[in-house]
Parts: structure tokens; C-alpha cells; sequence
């Protein structure tokens, strides 16, 4: 059986991740379709390319292991080869690997029995994700790259090239600031916003630092993920309910007058960078969210705590 041909009655996202691995995948075929057979009556397309990954990072190791060898007894001229070599191993090893990685995150289930729609991949799209995949990331920035890979994968064009030429290119000392402001962040409608309260925003102190956030936003001012503070707002007319959390804390808002919310706000850029990270939830942005919810009176909205939910 050629399971490779079978995945056109398979989902979207497993369809587009296979593009991803490209020839690694035809090169599995006789193990893939053994582990087809395994794999049946269950989550059989995930699981399958779960060890698709697995056994080619196996192989490129023993393969690295091969090369080091000869390197050893190999004359300089041919250590040059063997070198170009090694490197190429490495960093096909660190794409599959990420890949593997992406398939951890989103919903498995829905990988499974979402069928595919006629919106592909672009291959330009996995180009440049298999060349920033490659080069030697450090931790957060792998997981980043996987985040995106699994959202791409399942809902092609939710990631723009933009989105993930930041990802593969912010320098890790932007990363930290952006994560710092993440962490003080309200999620409000969907998106992280860091509102004015009887505090302005920009006057709040960065947890375990001396930096204020505007020290944060003039250090970002750069790459495009934060909006203008003078024109930006989100507004919600009266009716209009949405959800502000912060961790498992979740309140549903329903207005009874317009509610205009200012602070500091991402553009569209930063909040696509900015649903692959993982927040590390603290009591300063707890403050900040509490601060923040005694603002709104009940002339202004209705409150209705929601308990036991994680945000999101």
C-alpha cells in the first residue's frame, strides 16, 4: 500500500505537514505503510507521522555517526567534503526535529478528522520555515518556529511570511522584552493588551527588574509589534460581550455603554508572534488585571466571573 497516496483522504494539516518533510517522507514509505497498518482505529495519521519523524532523526544520527568516523581517517582534502556534509545532516536533523515537535501542539484529534480544503501550504511558506528550521535555534526560539509550523499546517495563510521571518530572526534580547510585556498583558477579545488603569501602562515595573514598560516599548520600538499608543483602541459597543482573562482568572464583559480600551496595544504582526508564546503568569500581571477590571463600574458593564477555565 502506498500510504503517502493515502493521505489525500487524510486532513489538511497532515497533508501540509508531509509537504513540510518533503522527500523524508518518500524515503519512510515502506516503514510508513507498515505503521499504517499499526496505527489504524486510532489517531493512525498523527501517530504514523510522529515515528516518520522519529526514525529519520534516527537515521541522520546514525548517519552523522557514520561520517565522523571516516572523518578520522579521512586526508584534508576530503575533510572538507565530509565537513560540508556533517553540516548539512545537522541541520536537516534540527528541521525534522521542530516538525516532530510541531506535531505535539494543537488539536490531535482535529488533525485527524478535519478533511482537506483547497487551501495548500505555499511552498514558499515551507522554504523559508525549512531554512530558519535549520540553523542552529536556540530552545524558545525552536519552539516558536514549531508553534507556527502546527498553525500553518492546520489553517494555511494564518501565518504570514512576516510573522515568521520575525520569528527566525529576533535577537533573543527582543524575545525577552516582548515576553516581559507578555507577561504583564490582559487578554481582552483575543488579543494581549496592557491597559491603562488608575496606572498608566507605560509607568508599570517589569517583574524582578528595574525597567519600567516603557523602557520595554522604546527597546521594541523597532520591529513592528507594538501599535501606535496615541491612535490605538479597542472599543466595544453596549451589547457587545467579550471575554478579559488573565491565567485562569475570566471575567465575560457585557457593556451597557461604549467601553474604549487604551493602554498599550500590539499590531497585527505582534499579535500573530504573539499567540506562540507562553506567558509566565505572575502577581504583578494579576494586579494589573484586577487594577484593571475595578475600572469598569457597573453603569459602564455587567461582570460575570467565569472560574475553573484557563486563558487564553
Amino acid at each position: 500500500m502506498n500510504w503517502i497516496a493515502k493521505l489525500s483522504e487524510g486532513s489538511q494539516r497532515v497533508i501540509n505537514t508531509v509537504k513540510a518533510i518533503g522527500p523524508f517522507a518518500i524515503s519512510q514509505s515502506d516503514k510508513m505503510s507498515e505503521a499504517w497498518q499499526r496505527h489504524q482505529g486510532r489517531l493512525a495519521q498523527v501517530d504514523m507521522l510522529k515515528e516518520l519523524l522519529s526514525n529519520e532523526i534516527e537515521t541522520r544520527g546514525t548517519i552523522k555517526k557514520l561520517l565522523l568516523e571516516r572523518y578520522v581517517a579521512a586526508p584534508d582534502d576530503e575533510r572538507i567534503r565530509i565537513e560540508r556534509d556533517l553540516e548539512f545532516v545537522d541541520g536537516i536533523t534540527r528541521q525534522v526535529q521542530i516538525t516532530l515537535k510541531s506535531l505535539s501542539y494543537g488539536d490531535e484529534k482535529s488533525a485527524e478528522t478535519t478533511p482537506p480544503t483547497s487551501a495548500p501550504i505555499e511552498d514558499h511558506w515551507i522554504d523559508k520555515f525549512n531554512e530558519l528550521a535549520r540553523k542552529r535555534n536556540e530552545e524558545w526560539r525552536a519552539d516558536l518556529l514549531a508553534r507556527a509550523l502546527a498553525c500553518e499546517t492546520a489553517t494555511p495563510s494564518s501565518v504570514s511570511p512576516r510573522a515568521l521571518w520575525l520569528i527566525g530572526n529576533m535577537e533573543e534580547g527582543l524575545f525577552k522584552a516582548f515576553s516581559d510585556l507578555l507577561n504583564l498583558c490582559i487578554w481582552i477579545g483575543g488579543s494581549p493588551i496592557l491597559p491603562h488603569s488608575h496606572v498608566e501602562a507605560f509607568d508599570r515595573v517589569v517583574p524582578n527588574t528595574n525597567r519600567t514598560v516603557g523602557n520595554l516599548i522604546f527597546q521594541l520600538g523597532d520591529i513592528g509589534v507594538i501599535a501606535d499608543h496615541l491612535t490605538s483602541f479597542r472599543q466595544y459597543s453596549p451589547g457587545s460581550a467579550f471575554i478579559a482573562s488573565y491565567e485562569e482568572t475570566r471575567y465575560v464583559i457585557i457593556p451597557k455603554q461604549k467601553i474604549e480600551v487604551r493602554g498599550i496595544l500590539l499590531t497585527l504582526l505582534g499579535d500573530s508572534v504573539a499567540k506562540f508564546c507562553n506567558p509566565n503568569w505572575n502577581s504583578s500581571g494579576l494586579s494589573v488585571f484586577n487594577d484593571w477590571i475595578k475600572t469598569i463600574s457597573p453603569e459602564m458593564a455587567e461582570l460575570k466571573l467565569l472560574t475553573g477555565q484557563v486563558a487564553t
